[in-house]
């Protein structure tokens, strides 16, 4: 028995010594087969993952109506005529609601891009705002149309439209009442330099920039990012719109008009700014849009990130940012492409 063992170790030995260059090219083949069907096995791992991702997106594909606006409060971009903003209908909001609570919380990240970081670390954050925006009921204090009662009660003192509100004095008609809630809630809004929409995005006028100057204030805020939308340049020397910002400061400016002109220059830009309000939330610190007033521009520009980013209507966009900012409001051009770019994302 141990002598046919070491009759065919010794045939074997001498077998590889006979014949190395055979015994090491079978060597090389089985180490190249082996790395070749690891190689092949990770290929098809990544395209069975490839399919399941398309076979996920393809379960849950956003319907027509989830992209659609109520005809209540479509415009037309292309009418001459300066288009009023309806009265915001509360059975139409609920409708919205319904078909918007159908679009996966996962596919807010998809509509535009953001790195992996981003995605992961604010998925949580981003799925409670929206939840907050779609299911917000906040009821805003609604403007008269009576120009006589408005004037009326811009003559009133604060005196007397503290106790009007407070209740200690009656109004002379509801209107009054409903007017002075109305222009109560915008005088303290202009007081009030910025304000924060979502956790560390702010939107404000041009004081609050002037914050920012070591010169003129103390930036309590500690705003580290800079948007600015307005039609004064930044270097253009005029000293009531200069503010020195501090180089630790990103700051982005673009130069706009407040009308529908002003467009294209935020389109094109949009994302470079989204990218920088991502990258401010997802380091927690504060970052600023601002142009003249805190009305317009810089509402189009956060109007524009909620719409993009939680798949919000632009009706839901501007109640929401008026909740926290009362004076927004998107002169009718801005507000009609805002609406056309919801529609096409």
């Amino acid at each position: 028995m141990s002598g046919n063992i070491s009759g065919i170790s010794s045939g074997l030995g001498n077998f590889i010594v006979n014949h190395k260059i055979l015994c090491l090219l079978t060597l090389g083949l089985a180490i190249l087969g082996f790395v070749v069907r690891g190689k092949i096995y990770s290929w098809i791992q990544q395209a069975s993952n490839t399919a399941q991702r398309a076979d996920l997106a393809a379960r849950r594909p956003l319907s027509e109506s989830d992209h659609s606006i109520p005809s209540t409060f479509t415009r037309s971009i292309s009418s001459t005529s300066t288009p009023v903003r309806p009265e915001t209908d509360s059975a139409s909001l609920d409708h919205q609601r319904t078909d918007l609570h159908e679009i996966p919380p996962s596919s807010i990240q998809e509509s535009f891009p953001v790195s992996p970081a981003t995605a992961s670390l604010m998925m949580e954050e981003n799925e409670r705002i929206r939840s907050e925006i779609i299911n917000d009921q906040t009821k805003l204090p609604q403007p008269v149309d009576d120009y006589d009662i408005m004037d009326n009660i811009n003559d009133w003192t604060r005196g007397y439209m503290a106790n009007v509100l407070a209740g200690r004095t009656e109004a002379p008609t509801p209107l009054h009442l409903q007017a002075a809630q109305y222009i109560n809630a915008q005088n303290i809004c202009q007081e009030t330099r910025e304000h924060e929409i979502i956790p560390h995005v702010y939107v404000g006028n041009y004081d609050a920039l002037r914050s920012i100057d070591p010169m003129q204030g103390n930036n309590p805020v500690r705003f580290t990012r800079v948007i600015s939308v307005t039609r004064q340049s930044p270097t253009n020397g005029d000293e009531f719109y200069e503010a020195n910002i501090p180089d630790t400061v990103d700051r982005v400016s673009v130069e706009v008009s407040d009308d529908d002109t002003a467009w294209s220059d935020l389109v094109n830009n949009f994302e470079r700014f989204f990218k920088m309000i991502d990258d401010a939330r997802e380091k927690g610190e504060n970052i600023l849009i601002h142009c003249s007033q805190g009305q317009s521009r810089s509402v189009t520009v956060m109007m524009a990130y909620l719409i993009n980013r939680f798949h919000v209507t632009p009706e839901q966009a501007l109640h929401y940012i008026r909740t926290k900012r009362f004076i927004a409001e998107p002169v009718p051009g801005l507000y009609n492409r805002l609406e056309t770019y919801y529609q096409n994302m």
